[in-house]
């Protein structure tokens, strides 16, 4: 194997030689601690959305039935929450380094399990798929190899680590970036794609609110994110050669004030905190050396075992590599992906669409509220003590967002909430609940100068006892 600290992608080394483990150690620390994080904090949800108490059973998942999930194994809340915790461990495990390998292979299995169990469990706007995305490439990753308990425990050789984990990473980031700023220069070159969305209550953070009294400098904003997005992942992958410490460092400050600017205006979820940490992948060794940070012992030293059967690892990562990127390039082509193709990304997790906030037009700000008709006549609001998270809003649930953008297109999935709010109303109830109303609440996005226009209520009758699709 190659020792190498080459960033020409042109170049064997690249690739199949080897590189300092601290950049994967950084990622390994941020990464993990948004995770975790994230995942913690959707405890109190696990009944609602993943057992079958809550309004996905198992036995009439849509997505369950067409992929593989360790949730298959579990159904009832107790049973699912200690199969919950046991992956929360895992990325506790791999946020501290301990049996590495092993537990990112579990948290990838977890994560993966998840989205096949509920996708709207992991959250909306692309937090989801990044989580998945990035642990299946951690498969490919010595990231424990320094800062990590493995190494206080000197549990393995503490040196140089195979390439092609850190450049499978480094790559999907530059396809995030590269495939979420394509599609906007299609829709966002009118300069109000910015001032529209702020005015999307999910979205807008209290400061991005504020916003809205300067349409000048949205349409400012707007501009400027078009060239970032595009610029972010020239400057760290194929421009970095030229001059790698400067021109990565152009990089790395392109894409965090894109995704601070996004954390600071507007609401998705710990997506940019996520591409935060995916950023610590381009920091250049030598900048650590220079804070004085600790170096591996040997940078010379790998494994044997590592060594024999690096190749063969990196081949099929370079081969998964291309059919994701395919994947992102024959739609904007026209042209079909073929079933083969999708059903392997469905069972690796690497199916992707990175197109986010594309769409700009049409767009209003969404909320429900609902009114409940119990046996005996009587009405009174149902999901606020059923599905608070549901009616509560945007912020701290908001993981809640995807689903309330789905309820209102899926008669499927409103259907399944209903039966699900009927059952607790039912459950905590002498007096059943006859018929749900849900009022969807849509106030429509103005351009600046517009009057505003009134707000509409799309009303659905939902019956309880109804099974789903009747």
């Amino acid at each position: 194997m190659l020792a190498t600290t080459t960033e020409n992608p042109f170049e064997r080394g690249y690739w199949f030689g080897t590189v300092d483990p601290r950049p994967l150690a950084l990622f390994r620390l941020l990464f993990g601690t948004v995770v975790l994080c994230d995942l913690l904090q959707r405890i109190p949800d696990v009944r609602v959305f993943l057992s079958d108490e809550g309004f996905a059973q198992r036995a009439t998942s849509p997505w369950l039935s067409a992929s593989w999930s360790l949730s298959r194994l579990a159904g009832s809340p107790p049973a699912v929450m200690m199969l919950y915790l046991a992956g929360c461990a895992s990325v506790a495990a791999f946020l501290v380094g301990y049996r590495t390998r092993l537990a990112q292979v579990a948290m990838f299995v977890f994560l993966a399990s998840l989205r096949a169990r509920n996708p709207n469990f992991l959250g909306a706007l692309g937090q989801d798929r990044v989580m998945k995305t990035m642990s299946f490439w951690l498969l490919f990753a010595d990231s424990g190899a320094v800062w990590s308990l493995d190494w206080i425990l000197k549990r393995r050789v503490s040196g140089a680590v195979p390439a092609i984990g850190l450049r499978l990473l480094q790559w999907q980031v530059g396809l995030i970036l590269l495939f979420a700023g394509l599609p906007k220069w299609a829709t966002w070159t009118d300069g109000l794609a910015f001032y529209r969305f702020l005015q999307v209550r999910a979205f807008a953070t209290p400061l991005g609110a504020t916003l809205l009294a300067w349409p000048a400098l949205c349409s400012a904003l707007t501009w400027l994110v078009l060239p970032l997005e595009l610029m972010a992942p020239l400057l760290l992958i194929p421009l970095a050669p030229l001059a790698p410490s400067w021109i990565r460092a152009a990089g790395i400050l392109v894409g965090s004030s894109l995704f601070l600017g996004i954390l600071a205006f507007l609401e998705v979820g710990c997506f940019p905190e996520l591409m935060l940490s995916g950023l610590v992948l381009f920091v250049l060794p030598e900048w650590l050396d220079r804070q004085g940070w600790i170096a591996p012992t040997d940078p010379a030293a790998t494994a044997p075992s590592t060594r024999r059967c690096q190749s063969i690892v990196a081949v099929v990562g370079l081969a998964q590599l291309g059919l994701a990127t395919w994947s992102l390039i024959a739609p904007a082509i026209h042209i079909g992906e073929g079933r083969l193709l999708r059903d392997e990304l469905r069972l690796t997790s690497l199916r992707q669409e990175w197109a986010m906030f594309v769409q700009t037009k049409g767009l209003s700000s969404e909320w429900w509220s609902d009114l409940g008709t119990l046996a005996d006549g009587r009405r009174q609001e149902v999901l606020e003590g059923t599905v608070p998270g549901l009616v509560v809003g945007p912020s701290p649930e908001r993981h809640w967002e995807l689903l309330r953008f789905q309820l209102s297109r899926s008669p499927e999935l409103r259907r399944a909430m209903v039966n699900y709010a009927c059952r607790e109303l039912d459950r905590t109830s002498p007096i059943p609940l006859a018929t749900l109303e849900l009022d969807l609440h849509e106030l429509p996005v103005t351009d600046p100068g517009e009057q505003p226009r009134p707000e509409t209520v799309r009303v659905f009758h939902e019956p309880c006892g109804q099974a789903p699709g009747g």
